[in-house]
């Protein structure tokens, strides 16, 4: 935890009022929980912005944040991550991120919720 306390609450209330800046500040600056939340929270917000740095966290270190980002993908049904989320599916080691990259490719293809 940080020095000021669990920032997950006011992450979540950032992609609820669509705070893009400071969600993807957190996401390029936090410490990986908090990276996982705003890529989560993210998926909230109807954005092109959004979409591309989504995109870019596929490739993150951490697993949870490339899951967020992939799910986050799939909620927006962002047409333009089609291939990256096809890509991620090939070349994930994990089988959990493989399965959720699956959804949102899914989701992504016939716009389902």
């Amino acid at each position: 935890m940080s020095l000021f306390g669990d920032k997950s609450e006011k992450i979540r209330k950032w992609g609820e009022k669509g705070k893009k800046d400071k969600l993807v500040e957190m996401l390029n600056k936090g410490e990986p929980k908090y990276r996982a939340e705003a890529a989560t929270a993210l998926g909230k917000v109807q954005n092109s912005e959004v979409i591309n740095v989504l995109i870019s966290t596929i490739r993150d270190s951490d697993p949870v944040v490339r899951a967020n980002a992939i799910e986050s993908l799939g909620n927006l049904k962002a047409k333009n991550a089609e291939e990256h989320i096809r890509r991620a599916i090939e070349s994930e080691t994990v089988p959990e991120i493989k399965e959720k990259a699956q959804t949102a490719l899914e989701k992504v293809r016939h716009g389902a919720n």
